[in-house]
């Protein structure tokens, strides 16, 4: 080098990702600092659908031409894969994982304010063709397959099957385009639910984070046969336990919440048994919120009606109505009779609780289920369809499980709750005819008509507004309103879809297995009887 002369730097190409499983051949994305998801993502992805890592292989010396025309096409967002035993191309998407150190992509800026009749903002990106597009790969992710559920119910029945995972979302609607839509979310709202979300863990006492932490003695505990099992681990104030950034919407202030309380799928010994209850799926931050608001307060009316066992008032379905009819028609064909109750309590969200009764014979002898929304008529419907698939599905698990419906099975959880161990068994003990005497308090109340929908509804409200409306309904009953943030970042920027755990102290919180229920340390629940629920 000349004396005076600069020195030169030479920079090296990022290197071009390329891999190898079986035979496929993956080629990109390219590296950028603004791509949305890089290799890393991809492969990611990858193992956690197929759980295995990659099968290395050498491409054919007859297809590295058409590998090599392929990689022309990869860009920052491009993935494709070569098959090097039928030379077919397919494109992927490349989504960013929470575990990448390169960043989440930037959330959308979203509206605030309701379509008019509805309690969800407008959003292009909950079009079927954007879930398919960005939702739907057998590969990556993060569903797998999509596919028609035969079903004697007359409902269009589709599912959503999550990779790596035995969960799916079921959409039950009236055609198989709406139904793969709602089973699309769904399954977005479960994979969410389980734990994929980027937020941010610390490692910290109760005792060390003090009113900055949510305290999960509030939440509702389990018998203390439970903890002595070993089945679960009791709370200690002073014990370190992984927590989540969440948000106090009764105080307007961030808050610790447990992180097996946020994501029912947390890792690690666990103190409570959590389920999906609370978690909701929207167009914004706030749409979540309230949708998961909602979940709460259908679980906590019927599970405050079952145990302290207050009459409610019967329902008559408006004439107007042609859907639940419609229901009721194929539930009395299989000899049940459907009824309709309000179970609205004091959390003011319309609730419905829902029970089939057949007339005789040896079918199962009662079903039960609800439903809860701003619109009574909403919920209404909700608790109808979830009945009515109950009523037609025990039809089938009978056929396919009879063990399930075994008389013999079923008789000693009377005397024995703790014998029912799964969301099965407290819907199949109330097949019993000798359960009834759990539920005759349904027979007492008055027959009143459907309320009204809210005016406000109508206008198409602001959901931020509406959020602060229940937290403020809330506060004066002593029940803080607290969401966690579960979403997935590639999901959020690109459909503008978020999730969210909603979590509200003081209510009733749905478990299954009667041993893991948690009705100790609510002071609003006076208790005539802890009989298993059975709710589906």
């Amino acid at each position: 080098m000349t004396p005076g002369q600069p020195a030169t730097t030479t920079r090296r190409a990022p290197a071009f990702p390329i891999r190898h499983d079986g035979p496929l051949t993956y080629l990109g994305p390219l590296p950028h600092p603004d791509a949305p998801g890089c290799a890393d993502c991809a492969e990611s992805a990858r193992r956690e659908v197929t759980a295995r890592p990659a099968d290395p292989a050498v491409v054919a010396p007859a297809l590295a031409l058409a590998v090599r025309a392929v990689r022309k096409a990869v860009t920052t967002d491009a993935l494709y894969s070569v098959d090097t035993t039928t030379g077919r191309v397919r494109g992927h998407r490349v989504g960013h994982r929470p575990e990448c150190p390169a960043g989440a992509p930037a959330p959308a800026s979203v509206p605030t304010r309701a379509v008019p009749g509805t309690l969800r903002v407008p959003n292009p990106g909950t079009a079927l063709p954007a879930l398919r597009a960005e939702l739907v790969d057998e590969r990556h992710g993060p569903i797998t397959s999509v596919s028609r559920v035969d079903s004697p119910l007359p409902l269009a029945v589709v599912s959503a099957e999550l990779g790596g995972s035995r969960q799916a979302g079921v959409g039950r609607t009236g055609d198989f385009a709406a139904a793969e839509r709602v089973a699309l979310l769904e399954a977005l709202e479960r994979r969410c639910g389980i734990g994929v979300g980027a937020n941010a863990v610390i490692t910290a006492s109760l005792a060390e984070l003090g009113p900055d932490a949510l305290d999960p003695r509030l939440l509702g505990l389990h018998p203390d046969a439970a903890y002595d099992s070993g089945e679960l681990t009791r709370f200690a104030p002073d014990q370190p336990i992984r927590w989540v950034h969440g948000w106090d919407h009764s105080a307007g202030r961030a808050i610790a919440v447990p992180e097996q309380v946020a994501f029912w799928g947390a890792p690690g010994p666990r103190f409570l048994r959590e389920t999906s209850s609370g978690c909701g799926l929207g167009g914004s931050r706030e749409e979540a919120a309230l949708h998961g608001f909602f979940e709460c307060a259908e679980r906590d009316a019927f599970l405050m009606a079952w145990y302290t066992r207050a009459p409610l008032p019967r329902l008559r379905v408006p004439a107007r109505e042609g859907f639940v009819p419609h229901l009721d028609d194929r539930m009395a064909d299989l000899g049940y009779r459907a009824r309709y109750f309000d179970a609205t309590n004091d959390l003011g969200v319309p609730t419905v609780l829902a029970w089939a009764e057949h007339r005789g014979g040896p079918a199962p002898a009662a079903f039960f289920a609800a439903g809860a929304h701003p619109d009574p008529a909403t919920a209404l419907r909700s608790a109808a369809a979830e009945l009515a698939l109950c009523v037609v599905g025990a039809a089938e698990q009978a056929r396919h499980n009879p063990h399930l419906y075994d008389r013999a099975r079923l008789l000693p959880m009377l005397d024995n709750p703790d014998l029912v161990r799964t969301m099965d068994d407290h819907v199949a003990l109330y097949g019993l005819p000798e359960a009834a005497p759990a539920y005759t308090f349904l027979r007492e109340g008055p027959t009143v008509d459907l309320p009204a929908p809210p005016p406000w509804l109508a206008d198409g409200p602001s959901l931020p507004d509406l959020l602060t409306h229940y937290a403020d309904h809330l506060r004066p009953l002593n029940l803080p309103l607290f969401s966690v943030d579960q979403s997935d970042p590639t999901p959020r920027s690109r459909l503008g879809l978020w999730s969210t755990k909603v979590i509200i102290p003081g209510t009733l919180p749905m478990t299954f297995g009667h041993r893991f229920r948690r009705l100790t340390n609510l002071p609003r629940l006076h208790a005539t009887h802890t009989l298993p629920h059975p709710f589906p």
